[in-house]
């Protein structure tokens, strides 16, 4: 039986979070106690701007009466065992907000019977919220991070969740632990893009004097370290720290030349950044920022890994095919010397092994992490470059051919066992200027993985076992470069502690349904939604006037016609900052076509050639990456 508590419920053992209601109002705060676990549930208001672990400065919760539509709040659930009072911690939750009344039926359900019709997956049983699933992100060729959602593949809607444009084209990313923040390299604005992947907006950019090409985050993940290039003469070539919670630079220091990698020890104390073209690393004591030596091995330095369990850095000189082994500290222990051309390397999960691949001798070298001994040399077809683990195997990317070569963690030690799976119809070499950021990441269960396919615009998704990859989400206009999923879900802040942000999707009475299997709890707690704001007239609107009827042939010129319109009391922008996005619909990089003014005030003409045939869709964007009204509804093109 399940019973229902006011919302004193036990204030002196959470003393924070009563105290911050003080200020505000919740949204729903209630109290229940089901097969044996007590669970307080609250929603209240998002915090205005930035949080205790966000960007930004923090300020105080906005009192609210009910939540809009449209606005973005925070769940919490406490959970505790009722025969002790301690808090449960791993407890795999489900939550899911949906309207009261089924759309099938027009029957409220009974808190079961909404439960297991979600969790039956039918199409028309998903919930308007799901806060247990994830997105697939994307780094797209086009500046944009884009968010996918892989649960929604059917009858024409898509996965694309939002979009997210950096204002340049991205060059690496990383995550924070929490799934909260993205934080995105923009090489050529010299800027680092801090997203907020609970709203998808970006919150900061994060100026700075070089060109951002490597990001990494300090293992507390309280610190974010940028590597930067400089200008031809080594200017601005420099490693900045920067506080993860405000943006703040908080330390840094001058690099010698060439691209930069890093790397950390195991318990934090140390960073390793390398050089490239000078073949030095440079050792830093993360408590002080300070570098404490800095190590000339010559050659290049391609890339650095750090084994916990041996205590040393490995660093892997390309050009002359040597394995440098330093201690902790930055001194020499041996050098194994193996083939010129080397590339990545990684440890396995287990720390027993380290791969390194070359790409110009097609080979992946497996050496023991304990010696250093090279134990097998295989050859991986079609100049491997990135590696990449699951639980049970590594996945090893090639430059030239469209196949994924996988091979067994258990095999490493004796005979590797290769398979080879289809990925695409060409090899993401074909591709230009791709990021150093992976073009592969793990599955949510942790037994398969997601492949980003540029030229077919597609994300594929690969469950260990099979033969081929089993689904692809289109990425809808956007050329995916890497590939990673970020949680959107309830996760644990706190022992016992579950918590997200989700933005309301629509007025009216909801209902929000929570499940667990062990202990069995069904909960289902209804709250009213207040009907939201009318939508922001958007600044300048799009009309296409004339485009081609029927098709053209590859090679000849093509013209649109548009007008451009400001809303009442706005301007549009110099249409100098305007272009036209051609995008193929088979995947490729987008071209991009100027705007002409006419003789006729608003009006412009677009004009290009396309070499190649196939379906074409042509979206205006101004330089920023703003969407006009109609940009949901793009030109179309046939060449032929």
């Amino acid at each position: 039986m399940t019973r229902v508590r006011g919302r004193g419920w036990r204030c002196a053992l959470a003393l924070l979070l009563c105290s911050s209601a003080q200020a505000a109002e919740p949204y729903l705060d209630r109290s229940l106690e089901s097969e044996g676990l007590s669970l307080r549930v609250r929603i209240e208001p998002e915090p205005t701007e930035g949080s205790q672990t966000g960007v930004g400065p923090r300020r105080g919760i906005a009192a609210a009466a009910a939540p809009k539509a449209g606005d973005t709040v925070r769940l919490s659930i406490d959970i505790e065992r009722l025969a002790d009072g301690e808090a449960l911690s791993n407890l795999g939750i489900g939550a899911w907000l949906d309207r009261e009344t089924s759309v099938m039926s027009g029957a409220v359900p009974a808190c079961g019977q909404r439960v297991s019709a979600i969790l039956g997956g039918g199409l028309m049983q998903r919930p308007l919220v799901d806060l247990t699933g994830y997105y697939v992100l994307t780094l797209d060729a086009e500046g944009s991070v884009s968010a996918l959602d892989p649960a929604v593949q059917f009858a024409g809607r898509t996965s694309l969740y939002a979009a997210v444009q950096l204002g340049g084209v991205p060059f690496d990313w990383v995550k924070s632990g929490d799934d909260r923040w993205l934080f995105v390299a923009l090489p050529e604005r010299r800027q680092v893009a801090v997203v907020d992947l609970q709203t998808f907006k970006i919150r900061q950019r994060i100026d700075l004097s070089g060109k951002p090409t490597r990001l990494a985050l300090q293992p507390d993940g309280q610190v974010l370290w940028v590597a930067q290039r400089g200008e031809a003469g080594g200017e601005g070539e420099r490693i900045d720290l920067i506080a993860v919670g405000d943006g703040r630079r908080v330390g840094g220091m001058a690099l010698a030349p060439g691209h930069h990698e890093i790397a950390f020890s195991d318990e934090g104390r140390y960073g390793y950044v390398s050089s490239r073209d000078t073949g030095a690393v440079a050792v830093i004591d993360n408590a002080s920022g300070q570098r404490l030596r800095e190590v000339e091995l010559g050659g290049q330095l391609l890339s650095l890994a750090y084994l916990p369990g041996q205590s040393s850095l490995w660093a892997i000189d390309g050009e002359r095919g040597v394995v440098h082994r330093l201690n902790a500290q930055g001194a020499q222990i041996d050098r194994i010397a193996l083939e010129p051309g080397l590339g990545p390397a990684r440890a396995t999960p287990d720390g027993r092994y380290v791969l390194i691949v070359n790409p110009s001798q097609h080979r992946l070298h497996v050496l023991d992490a304990a010696d250093g001994a090279v134990l097998h040399s295989p050859t991986i077809s079609g100049r491997p470059y990135d590696l990449f683990f699951s639980r049970n195997y590594v996945y090893v990317r090639s430059l030239d051919i469209e196949q994924l070569a996988m091979i067994g963690l258990s095999s490493l030690g004796d005979a590797p066992v290769l398979q080879y799976i289809p990925v695409g119809a060409k090899g993401i070499g074909a591709t230009p200027a791709l990021p150093v950021a992976s073009s592969m990441s793990e599955n949510m269960e942790g037994a398969g993985a997601f492949i980003a396919a540029p030229g077919e615009r597609t994300v594929y998704h690969y469950m260990e076992g099979m033969n081929a990859p089993d689904s692809g989400i289109r990425t809808y206009g956007h050329t995916p470069l890497a590939v990673a999923i970020s949680r959107r879900g309830l996760r644990e802040t706190g022992r016992g502690r579950y918590t997200t942000s989700f933005k309301v999707p629509s007025q009216g009475r909801m209902v929000l349904a929570l499940a667990t299997e062990s202990p069995r709890v069904r909960e289902c707690l209804a709250w009213t939604v207040a009907a939201g704001a009318p939508a922001k007239e958007a600044a300048w609107s799009l009309q296409w006037l004339e485009q081609p009827a029927g098709g053209v042939r590859r090679g000849q010129a093509v013209e649109f016609l548009v007008r451009l319109s400001a809303a009442r009391g706005a301007q549009v922008p110099d249409p100098a900052r305007f272009s036209a996005w051609v995008v193929s619909g088979g995947g490729g990089i987008a071209q991009q076509w100027p705007l002409l003014p006419t003789a006729r005030a608003g009006e412009y003409r677009i004009s290009g050639r396309v070499d190649a045939p196939g379906g074409y869709y042509v979206h205006v964007r101004d330089a920023a990456g703003s969407a006009t009204r109609l940009s949901a509804l793009p030109a179309s093109l046939i060449v032929e």
